[in-house]
């Protein structure tokens, strides 16, 4: 039975990333040595080494079935104001990767898609950001665009040619 109360989400989600945290662990282990994974810090999920986070990890979680991660989606917009707000205060080296992983789908010709692994886009989805972050009535999302919007040309390209999307992730 649901309740207003109900923690079953949110719970869902820390699991979520706590399984990321420890599977993404085993192969930096074989490769890498000696680092330190931290959760619930600067980002969802933070691999480090020698005190410098090197890959920060956001995680979106969906137990049900999902809209997708379109342009305009609340999951990504959500993540590029944390990103865009980093990279503004400094919270983070220049050469930090940031990844999007989610247990929903990027579609495709999105830029959620442009950013996957496979054809990579930057350029492109930068460009389309800036549309959608100019000429969106979504007043929802306004003040993530802003954020978007508060960095340079060259810092969304930068910002981006750093984002790694991971859709379709298995959920918890």
């Amino acid at each position: 039975m649901s309740t207003p109360f109900d923690a079953t989400a949110s719970m869902l989600g820390y699991l979520f990333q706590c399984r990321l945290a420890l599977v993404d662990s085993i192969p930096r282990l074989r490769y890498q040595g000696s680092f330190k994974v931290s959760i619930e810090t600067l980002e969802d999920v933070v691999f480090e080494t020698s005190g410098q986070p090197l890959e920060l990890l956001q995680t979106k979680h969906h137990a049900g079935t999902s809209s997708g991660l379109g342009d305009s989606s609340a999951d990504l917009w959500k993540t590029l104001r944390i990103w865009s707000e980093g990279l503004r205060e400094g919270r983070w080296p220049d050469d930090t990767i940031h990844y999007l992983a989610t247990t929903a789908t990027a579609q495709p010709g999105s830029v959620a898609w442009m950013l996957r692994k496979q054809a990579r886009d930057p350029q492109r989805a930068r460009d389309r950001l800036n549309q959608v972050a100019r000429t969106s009535t979504n007043q929802e999302n306004q003040a993530l665009y802003a954020a978007y919007l508060k960095l340079s040309q060259e810092e969304r390209l930068s910002l981006l040619q750093r984002v790694v999307v991971l859709d379709r992730m298995p959920t918890i």
